[in-house]
């Protein structure tokens, strides 16, 4: 039973990982940022899967789409290009 338990701690390092990657390259790949810029997404698998205004309705949709539950998922703001100074 270790065995398996330990598995699934695996497999839960394994999604958490996916889910940091996604985020990381949907907040920093230039194209992203161009066509997405100021809007929420959802990056599955170096894929935007959904986007929108609202981060709870594009979990939802992407959820939908990926045939995942939302907590599997990650949401990211992409800012806007034209916005890069604000946090200077």
């Amino acid at each position: 039973m270790a065995v398996q338990g330990g598995q699934a701690v695996h497999l839960a390092e394994d999604e958490e990982r996916r889910r940091i990657e996604d985020a990381e390259w949907a907040q920093h790949d230039p194209q992203v940022e161009e066509s997405y810029g100021g809007w929420w997404v959802v990056p599955f698998e170096r894929t935007i899967v959904a986007h929108g205004a609202n981060p709870a309705a594009v979990l939802k949709e992407a959820a939908r789409l990926t045939q995942r539950s939302p907590e599997e998922l990650v949401a990211c703001a992409i800012p806007h290009p034209d916005n890069w100074l604000a946090d200077a």
